[in-house]
């Protein structure tokens, strides 16, 4: 994780659920559903990842998978990359996928993210290039967070590719030549 890099501060931040091993003095106000002051051993709270990590390292509790990474997530997934909307679901998925498939030393949850990422690709770079299609929007809002930078990588390397062939990038040098000063 980079220190200045907002994605990673944004998936440290995600909610993940967390059992605990212990009694958790004065941390009840974790559980919005419980009125006591303390945590009880046992109990299952949504926090974020950083915490939960924190406290799995100390065996104090464990982390849950995610919903956006059960068994019916994964074939629903599997079966039809394309058509999920995962701007709902998760936006950050890849990279949470990615962190909690570390934490859990779990290489398939990472094989299933690959995948899946690898069919949307094919059909983001096939659909980057019809924009003005009635299902560009729509498919596009769809997207999580690391497929829409893909999607506008590649939109931005079609742009320079234009200017360079049709040559617009020369244009602005010839203007600024050295004259000649005798």
């Amino acid at each position: 994780m980079s220190y200045y890099d907002i994605d990673d501060a944004l998936v440290e931040e995600e909610p993940v659920v967390s059992l605990f091993h212990i009694d958790a003095l004065d941390l009840g106000y974790l559980d919005p559903n419980s009125a006591e002051e303390d945590l009880k051993k046992g109990t299952r709270v949504q926090i974020p990842l950083w915490l939960a990590n924190t406290l799995a390292k100390r065996q104090m509790a464990t982390i849950q998978t995610p919903d956006f990474m059960n068994k019916k997530f994964e074939q629903d997934f599997l079966a039809d990359p394309v058509a999920m909307d995962l701007k709902k679901k998760a936006p950050m998925l890849y990279a949470i996928g990615q962190r909690v498939s570390e934490l859990f030393g779990d290489a398939e949850m990472s094989n299933m993210l690959l995948k899946g990422l690898a069919a949307r690709y094919r059909e983001i770079i096939g659909r980057s290039s019809v924009w003005r299609s009635h299902t560009y929007g729509p498919f596009v809002s769809k997207l999580a967070n690391l497929e829409e930078t893909l999607l506008n990588c590649k939109q931005e390397a079609e742009r320079a590719l234009y200017k360079w062939t049709t040559g617009e990038h020369k244009s602005s040098s010839k203007s600024r030549k050295r004259k000649h000063v005798s």
